[in-house]
């Protein structure tokens, strides 16, 4: 029943109703695993946090953990990732059920029981290690490939003859990855710093072809990953790019600033897509997360082009959330917008502000470049200098 309504996305059906209709079977211990997963499944699809549900439905699954089919550990994990629930003796009751059931788990259930545990940031060592050697099944479908990836770098978790044995299934089966599979295997390559030119070739090649499939995420994704790998692709770029400038609505915070930092981190001065991004931006910038801003304003300054009325508008939003700015996030926007020439002066009073807060955090290169913005921009913040100053002293010879 709760599956059937999370297939009808019947919130309002699922509520108090299911959960009271639940709770008695629960509480005796009625329920089979592919019930509970199915509840579980069910609350994370609906968004559906009852506490005391999930509490029921852990301490269930505790007691049965034995009886789950493969199929069913996936769906409990990746349930309990979504709607963020931690609990440590299920986590090592599901650890230890998987690394039993791996020998006979289907490589569907097992690229899907990857995806969980990587989406629950379950770290278990002979769990992984038991998981990589399966990646040279020739059994393997294009969907699962991409996701044994993706789940090894979303944990950082590099596995050298893993990638090997991955890349070299994928680039015969390329023509069966989708565009998300293609941008997911890609970005698992640049999130653990692997360069692999005959897969990144191949994912380039078949990734031109299927650029209207792409949506927002697959074009910042992958040009996220080819930006971090240093490959610059111009006909896939210019696929990419294309394909963004009439889809620039569908794009979100973070694929705007993924993908404009992208094409400057490559020296792609792209106008009709830097200008069709930004301008999307604009309406959107209160709901930018402080990275996203920092990174906006960066890649504008890095081309060398000025953007003003973008520069004016992300002022706003930048000072009121300074204090969540990681100090890469300080810094860029202070050199940002002292290299495109916009003197903000109370968006450098509020980075002056933090900067003294955190001047210990600070290394060489924040120390620099913070010195560097303030004076190009001809601001004189004596008390922040002299701050700088000082710690500078002690690491001068790093400089």
């Amino acid at each position: 029943m709760a599956w059937a309504f999370a297939q009808l996305d019947s919130r309002p059906l699922l509520g108090d109703t299911l959960i009271q209709a639940t709770s008695p079977r629960l509480a005796h211990g009625l329920m089979l695993p592919r019930e509970l997963a199915d509840i579980a499944w069910a609350s994370a699809q609906l968004a559906v946090s009852d506490r005391p549900l999930l509490d029921a439905i852990a301490a269930s699954a505790l007691s049965r953990m034995s009886e789950f089919q493969p199929s069913d550990i996936a769906k409990f994990a990746r349930s309990f990732a979504i709607l963020v629930v931690s609990d440590e003796p299920l986590l090592h009751s599901i650890s230890s059920s998987a690394l039993r059931l791996l020998p006979r788990a289907e490589m569907h259930e097992l690229a899907s029981m990857a995806s969980a545990f990587a989406h629950l940031a379950l770290r278990n060592a002979p769990l992984w290690d038991s998981i990589a050697p399966s990646a040279h099944a020739p059994e393997f479908e294009a969907r699962d490939l991409a996701r044994i990836a993706w789940s090894f770098a979303k944990l950082c978790l590099l596995n050298l003859p893993l990638i090997a044995a991955i890349s070299s299934q994928a680039i015969l089966r390329i023509s069966e990855f989708s565009s998300t599979q293609l941008a997911n295997t890609a970005w698992a390559l640049a999130a653990l710093a692997v360069f692999d030119g005959p897969l990144l070739a191949a994912i380039s090649a078949e990734s031109i072809p299927k650029r209207m499939d792409m949506d927002q995420q697959c074009m910042s994704t992958t040009s996220w990953a080819l930006a971090t790998l240093v490959v610059r692709d111009s006909p896939l770029l210019a696929s990419i790019s294309s394909s963004a400038i009439p889809r620039r609505t569908e794009f979100s915070a973070q694929g705007i600033a993924n993908t404009l930092w992208a094409f400057a981190k490559m020296g792609l001065t792209d106008m009709p897509l830097m200008h069709a991004l930004s301008a999307s931006a604009m309406p959107r910038l209160s709901n930018f997360a402080e990275s996203n801003l920092s990174n906006t304003v960066w890649a504008w300054a890095a081309l060398s082009v000025q953007n003003i009325p973008l520069f004016e508008a992300i002022s706003a939003p930048s000072r009121r959330m300074m204090d969540k700015f990681d100090l890469q996030g300080l810094h860029n926007t202070a050199w940002a917008f002292a290299r495109s020439g916009c003197l903000d002066e109370p968006l450098f009073a509020a980075i002056s502000a933090q900067a003294l807060q955190r001047l210990s955090q600070f290394g060489p290169a924040d120390l620099a470049s913070t010195f560097w913005a303030f004076a190009k921009i001809g601001i004189l913040n004596t008390p922040l200098f002299e701050a700088l100053a000082s710690a500078s002293l002690p690491t001068i010879g790093k400089f």
